[in-house]
């Protein structure tokens, strides 16, 4: 990994931590500076692996999509969009599955309800019969 992905990669990391700091609820930054943490762990051992141009590319997105996310977090805590059923379906299993123990986790923290704060108002669409 080049010393400027790195120092990009590192700054981003705390800069989402300064911000969990100011912003969230404890037991929201808590729950949040794990996922940040795991997140950013696994992308630098991929990137230390891997010195491909798709590394590269999966980077730049990674760090994008962080960027996006440190932006949404304002002094009222997250800002969320509601997820819409286009994205839910786009998603992989895997993603789903993190995203409902994420709400699992904040519900049962929180008091019966998920916090708009992490989901927005409907949360992740329900289950079809078809899927």
């Amino acid at each position: 990994m080049s010393e400027i992905a790195w120092y990009r990669l590192r700054n981003l990391y705390r800069s989402i931590l300064r911000k969990h700091q100011q912003c969230l609820p404890l037991e929201l930054r808590v729950l949040g500076d794990q996922y940040v943490a795991e997140e950013f762990r696994r992308m630098r051992e991929f990137l230390l692996r891997s010195q491909s141009q798709t590394a590269s590319r999966q980077l730049s997105e990674f760090l994008e999509q962080w960027q996006m996310y440190l932006e949404s977090v304002g002094p009222e805590g997250l800002t969320t969009v509601d997820v819409e059923p286009a994205l839910w379906q786009q998603l992989s299993p895997e993603q789903r599955l993190q995203l409902e123990r994420l709400r699992a986790t904040a519900t049962t923290r929180g008091e019966g309800e998920a916090p708009a704060s992490v989901f927005g108002r409907a949360g992740p669409p329900t289950r079809s019969s078809s899927e």
